[in-house]
């Protein structure tokens, strides 16, 4: 670090991504990458003729994949009629789809009409990757008085982007289950609510503390896995007009419910999304956004005082292309939340605590189970009092040194020694926990493998030990 780089920067805790080791070949799942190559059509999307006009700037609005984008999302989320609503859609919503893609966003908050959705290039927003859409909208939304809103586990560059842009922030806690509450999201004026709680006729809406806040929540959320229902998700959004909500979507594809249909009813909120999971894309670059028009604007703004050039020619071209091929690729997610439902119901076989997931990974517990004795292993149809048991038994193992697994960083480490390579996070809360990505069969069953490959190994080395002890 050199001399000159301002004071705020000496010791700036920067986001550090998955490692990319390059001193042999490694299973990796630890960066949420797809297993899966892009279709065909990506692999035919640029020509020799598009290489050659890579002499000239991209285009800085991006029109045509802006439309592509919003034709296929009418088409995806929402029906034509109210009889006929897409899966992840809630059979009450009153959303109805005007598949014009190049037709305005009609809406009457004031009435009790039906809403109907169109969305248009308007109200889409491209850049490179996700994490670009995330950074403008910290600069566009907070900042001042205006604090930022997260949870303490999620998507590492949530504070990042707020000390990188000085914004404070209020970070709010999971629950002792790793779970989002969305009351915790929508703040009560106290004062104001005790006072009308003598009044059972009052508008309970009166007691919400309105102050301007920007929220940022990742569902399915990061690390964990764990999502919100679409309903909880409109709790927070509708419980805070007058802050801007993002919804990071990244991992939406694998079992989440998508908060897209709420975009007509809500001018505070925006849906942000990838490429790089689903789509096979990670290193393609390529993430989007959908909101009102007014909030894509003010994106619009960030991104063209900082880089109006930032999706290439070659990556526009493959965006494009993955719409022609979408049925390719939601088969690659029902592949992957086959593969996910298998290793996770083989990891717990194991003992480990794994938290149900919505994404293309896993979150593994490795301090609170039992893991390799078939005497201790708890089953689901066995009564609590069985398993207290067998929980008060694994722990006097545990005193005893003869409980055979690994904390979060040991398998950490041990996997990366056997050619696999997770995720560990050195954080409170989570020290005890790995996140694995769900790549191939063939790559979920090496996992298993030397998993139990390196209990036995712990096993071994811990009744040599004991019986080492015995023998003095």
């Amino acid at each position: 670090m050199s001399k000159y780089i301002r004071d705020r920067f000496k010791c700036f805790d920067a986001y550090a991504p998955g490692e990319q080791p390059q001193d042999k070949t490694y299973i990796k799942l630890n960066t949420n990458e797809s297993p899966y190559p892009p279709g065909p059509k990506v692999l035919q999307a640029v020509s020799k003729e598009d290489l050659k006009e890579l002499r000239l700037y991209p285009s800085p609005t991006q029109d045509k994949l802006k439309s592509a984008l919003a034709k296929k999302l009418n088409e995806l989320y929402l029906s034509e009629s109210e009889s006929e609503l897409k899966p992840g859609h809630n059979s009450d919503s009153e959303l109805v789809l005007g598949l014009n893609s190049d037709s305005e966003l009609a809406l009457d908050l004031n009435t009790d009409s039906e809403f109907k959705l169109g969305l248009n290039k308007d109200n889409i927003f491209v850049s490179n990757g996700s994490d670009d859409i995330l950074n403008f909208s910290f600069m566009a939304f907070s900042g001042g008085d205006i604090p930022a809103v997260y949870p303490d586990i999620s998507y590492g560059f949530y504070s990042v982007y707020a000390d990188f842009q000085g914004v404070k922030s209020e970070v709010i806690p999971l629950d002792e289950e790793y779970r989002i509450k969305p009351a915790d999201y929508i703040p009560i004026d106290k004062e104001l609510f005790e006072s009308q709680t003598s009044d059972q006729n009052q508008d309970n809406s009166q007691s919400t503390n309105h102050k301007q806040r920007f929220i940022v929540i990742a569902n399915p959320n990061a690390p964990t896995g764990i999502a919100l229902t679409l309903e909880e998700i409109e709790s927070i959004v509708s419980g805070n007009p007058n802050s801007v909500v993002l919804i990071d979507e990244a991992y939406i594809d694998f079992g989440g419910e998508t908060a897209i249909p709420l975009i007509p009813k809500y001018d505070n909120l925006i849906v942000c999304r990838t490429y790089s999971k689903s789509a096979s894309l990670a290193g393609a670059r390529l993430g989007f956004a959908v909101a009102s028009k007014q909030l894509i604007e003010d994106l619009e703004l960030i991104k063209f005082s900082t880089n109006p050039y930032n999706i290439n020619r070659m990556t526009e071209r493959v965006g494009l292309a993955v719409l022609e091929e979408y049925d390719y690729y939601m088969d690659n997610c029902k592949s992957i939340i086959e593969t996910r439902e298998w290793t996770k119901s083989e990891l717990s076989r194991l003992g480990f605590k794994v938290l149900e997931s919505k994404a293309n990974f896993l979150f593994v517990g490795t301090g609170s189970e039992p893991t390799k004795s078939d005497d201790l292993a708890i089953s689901k149809d066995e009564d609590s009092e069985s398993e207290n048991c067998r929980r008060i038994a694994y722990e006097s193992e545990k005193r005893r040194g003869l409980a055979t697994e690994p904390s979060g960083e040991e398998l950490y480490i041990k996997l990366k020694e056997n050619g696999i390579l997770v995720r560990w996070f050195n954080k409170d809360r989570i020290r005890d926990y790995v996140r694995i990505t769900i790549g191939t069969k063939n790559d979920m069953e090496k996992l298993i493998e030397t998993i139990k490959e390196i209990n036995n190994g712990k096993e071994n080395s811990k009744g040599r030990e004991s019986n080492k002890g015995n023998e003095d």
